[in-house]
């Protein structure tokens, strides 16, 4: 029996750490498009059922998609596109019309995006945090440049920074955890969502959170 060294265990643990968030991040596409299906009804809690809608959805992804997946969650290939100055350039004119579109994103819709425009308006700011490249451009990476899904990523997080924070999130900087209450940062310190020590092959950060987990924790703390 052949053992395994200790840089294969970090390269098999790295996998294992990168296909949990794709894995993740697979079943919040499938929870928001469930969510938004008037017609469906998901009652049970058992486990078993989102394994068979996460296989159903993966199942009807094309070979290439799957390849590419596969190759992301191994650092072998990035699917992200190489980021120009003028990809940039061109992605944060369109994300801005985007947003500003109120037929493709209600104004009911984004109330705290709006707010933020009233805000750094009335504060008279070239711009705002929460509309400024650096952050903009988060969004743009996160969904590979798609900008439809950029735009309506970040109005759901200026909701929330705005509904957790209040409106100094929208104006000044990035959330710190001394803008945390005592409680909050206990729930921080259980553990549930980890920044790993190391990266995986392709040299990126890897989180880790456990849903679940943090589920019961907010229900303690709360």
């Amino acid at each position: 029996m052949r053992m395994i060294d200790d840089d294969e265990r970090v390269e098999s643990e790295n996998s294992t750490d990168q296909t949990n968030i794709i894995y993740a991040n697979k079943i919040e596409e499938v929870v928001n498009k469930y969510a938004n299906n008037p017609d469906t009804i998901i009652t049970s809690n058992d486990t078993n059922d989102v394994e068979k809608i996460l296989a159903n959805e993966m199942n009807n992804c094309t070979i290439k998609d799957r390849t590419e997946i596969q190759e992301e969650i191994h650092g072998v290939h990035c699917m992200a596109p190489d980021e120009t100055p003028e990809l940039l350039t061109r992605s944060m004119e369109q994300l801005s019309i985007e947003l500003d579109n109120d037929d493709h994103i209600p104004k009911d819709e984004k109330c705290a995006y709006l707010l933020s425009r009233r805000l750094q308006q009335e504060h008279e700011l070239n711009t705002s945090y929460v509309n400024s490249i650096e952050f903009r451009s988060m969004y743009l990476r996160s969904e590979l440049f798609d900008v439809k899904k950029a735009a309506r990523r970040i109005v759901k997080a200026l909701d929330f920074l705005l509904n957790i924070f209040g409106e100094y999130a929208l104006m000044e900087r990035k959330i710190k955890l001394s803008d945390f209450t005592k409680k909050e940062l206990n729930l921080m310190r259980k553990g549930a969502i980890q920044l790993m020590p190391s990266r995986d092959r392709g040299g990126r950060r890897i989180i880790v959170a456990f849903p679940g987990y943090i589920f019961d924790s907010v229900v303690l703390v709360s």
